[in-house]
């Protein structure tokens, strides 16, 4: 409360105030949280809410139009920064191996960090707001097949085991895809319209937590990001 409020004061994000307080109070400083895996569901479980809400104000049209952004200028992102990051940590002596894996790691970005300044400035449904937002879901797919690639170059998989999980998850990614285009079109508005529903406000609040849960254990259980099933639900 305090570092987001003085970070406010200083025309700041209120985001690098909570960053510092967690770095604060975390096992490197102060070490009043001991273990960083004691938050690691809360942290998870903040992100996941806040994409589903943010998803909310987005359209599925919407989403398509951005399609080329994405694909194109997020695969070229993630691979242009992931070459770079590789390139310098070679340079600075790390194995091939160990460069490659943290080029990989430094090409991805924090969705919820990005979303939540454009939407704290008002600018999410600018052009470069929904640039932004392609690039970002482009990046939470690519974290499968980075995670992928990191297992093969640790030798805990075969290639032939990589490209096998590779193709499951993407096939569960797609049986997702389609449970929440049917659940989402088909079986909530019937649930919504429900006199019993209208009259009780509580209902369509505990129906939100538990799609936007339920969406997020379903991508984790995928093999995906959980915070990108929640958005994209």
């Amino acid at each position: 409360l305090l570092l987001g409020t003085l970070a406010e004061e200083l025309k700041q994000s209120s985001i690098i105030g909570y960053l510092a307080a967690g770095m604060l109070v975390g096992p490197h400083a102060l070490g009043w949280v001991g273990s960083s895996g004691r938050v690691d569901v809360i942290a998870e479980l903040g992100v996941a809410l806040l994409l589903f809400s943010i998803g909310l104000e987005f359209s599925f049209k919407r989403l398509v139009s951005i399609g080329p952004i994405a694909f194109i200028g997020g695969t070229a992102q993630v691979v242009l920064t992931a070459l770079a990051g590789a390139l310098v940590a070679g340079w600075l002596g790390l194995e091939w191996r160990a460069a490659v894996a943290l080029g990989a790691m430094v090409s991805l970005s924090s969705t919820a960090c990005v979303i939540r300044i454009l939407v704290d400035n008002a600018r999410i449904d600018s052009l470069w707001g929904r640039a932004s937002v392609g690039i970002l879901l482009l990046q939470d797919i690519a974290v499968l097949p980075l995670a992928i690639l990191i297992l093969a170059l640790g030798g805990d998989s075969s290639p032939v085991e990589s490209v096998k999980l590779l193709g499951r998850t993407v096939a569960l990614g797609g049986l997702m895809f389609g449970g929440f285009y049917l659940v989402i079109n088909y079986l909530l508005p019937r649930l919504l319209s429900r006199q019993s529903w209208t009259r009780n406000r509580e209902l369509p609040v505990l129906l939100a937590i538990v799609v936007s849960l339920g969406s997020s254990w379903a991508a984790h259980a995928a093999g995906m990001s959980p915070s990108f099933g929640a958005f994209l639900a």
